[in-house]
């Protein structure tokens, strides 16, 4: 019958030693992360949550702070980062934000698809193969150089907003002959999952033969705001978390 009995009956006090010790150890980690700083952080609302917030999570842990992040329309989300009232999440470097913002280094390459309803059949291959055409987009100015380039002034580019749900909506609704969906990476299973997470059937879509532009994502700043000084911790945490950041960007869906 003794040998029957449970390490804790035997030994209860090691048993509560035991418990005391991982919990103590428990609290610390979690009193150290409510210690942490908070840093204000905006996202767009076109933004693919299921596949930042992860990412997130990594570079707030290597940088020692905590992420307070609130999702926007991308408008809004810009004057806000410009008068430095928040760290701005997928803000692409051009000389004209670059007056006002610092940037940190790239955290992944995006890939930009165009998609296009299927009965319309059009075939985009690159940039050029969408002049003539209406193109939605959820920002203007931030899907590469070639979109805003005055060498394809005959892309008319109109701004949506919404979740990419919304956004979808404005295509079928035939508003665009061409929507700009990101995806994490230029796999076509990517933007396909995109489309499946969103409630649409892919099959009811084209897709460009390839991503139509290919884009670092950057965390940035106002220069002269209070959040500037994070900068340099941003980026250390996306160098020293540059295996698990790439390994969560190359997943499908």
């Amino acid at each position: 019958m003794t040998g029957s009995l449970m390490a804790s009956d035997r030994f209860p006090l090691l048993s509560r030693r035991c418990f005391c010790a991982a919990t103590l150890v428990g609290n610390t980690a979690v009193l150290a992360q409510a210690a942490a700083p908070s840093v204000p952080l905006l996202l767009s609302e076109a933004v693919d949550l299921s596949f930042v917030s992860p990412l997130l999570k990594v570079i707030e842990h290597a940088a020692g702070f905590r992420w307070a992040s609130s999702v926007v329309p991308f408008g809004r989300m810009m004057r806000m980062v410009e008068q430095g009232e928040a760290v701005g999440f997928g803000i692409s470097p051009t000389a004209e934000r670059k007056v006002q913002l610092a940037f940190s280094r790239s955290i992944f390459e995006g890939a930009i698809w165009a998609v296009s309803r299927a009965d319309r059949r059009l075939a985009i291959r690159q940039v050029q193969d969408m002049v003539g055409q209406v193109v939605c987009a959820s920002r203007t100015a931030a899907y590469g150089i070639e979109i805003g380039d005055p060498t394809f002034p005959r892309i008319n580019v109109q701004s949506v907003s919404g979740v990419l749900s919304q956004r979808l909506r404005t295509l079928e609704a035939r508003h665009c002959d061409v929507l700009l969906v990101t995806a994490r990476n230029g796999e076509a299973d990517s933007i396909r999952a995109r489309l499946r997470a969103a409630g649409a059937d892919p099959r009811e879509y084209v897709l460009s033969e390839a991503p139509v532009a290919i884009e670092g994502v950057h965390f940035a700043v106002a220069k002269a705001g209070p959040f500037a000084k994070w900068l340099a911790s941003i980026d250390s945490a996306i160098l020293a978390e540059r295996s698990e950041i790439d390994r969560l960007s190359s997943k499908v869906g």
